[in-house]
């Protein structure tokens, strides 16, 4: 994604980059296993939306061995210092 302005959230993809911006960097297992478990998520439900926030732009992956690491992308945390209140109000 070029510069200029991120495209919007929805209130689930807010959540889940709010978890991956507490624990700076998060695996799919790790944002699923701080989902409260009444809301009978699944880990394939994760990983789209952590897929959907990538393409929009708020996040990037690395592998780690088997393992895919999920953080922001570090020129919101420039742009943005007051990440995450300032991107997710």
């Amino acid at each position: 994604m070029g510069k200029g302005k991120l495209k919007a959230m929805s209130p689930a993809e807010t959540e889940i980059l709010r978890l991956v911006w507490q624990r700076d960097g998060a695996t799919v297992q790790q944002i699923l296993e701080a989902l409260p478990r009444e809301r009978k998520v699944t880990y394939k439900t994760v990983q789209t939306l952590l897929r959907r926030l990538e393409e929009k732009g708020y996040l990037t992956h690395k592998t780690e061995g088997k393992r895919t690491v999920l953080d922001f992308i570090d020129r919101l945390i420039r742009r943005r210092p007051a990440a995450p209140d300032a991107i997710l109000g």
